[in-house]
């Protein structure tokens, strides 16, 4: 359970900042990039975090 919180935690502030280089790279609305963004969460059962 501890894993699964600590990779949430880190993916959630890797989407973040990737959010916010994406936005200043391409010119596009904050809105546009999170919209686009998929990403699957880990889980005690799948320890995997996607963007």
């Amino acid at each position: 359970m501890a894993l699964t919180r600590a990779l949430n935690h880190t993916g959630d502030k890797a989407r973040t900042q990737m959010t916010r280089a994406l936005t200043a790279q391409t010119g596009l609305k904050r809105t546009v990039i999170v919209k686009a963004l998929r990403v699957t969460r880990a889980s005690p059962g799948v320890l995997t975090y996607t963007i």
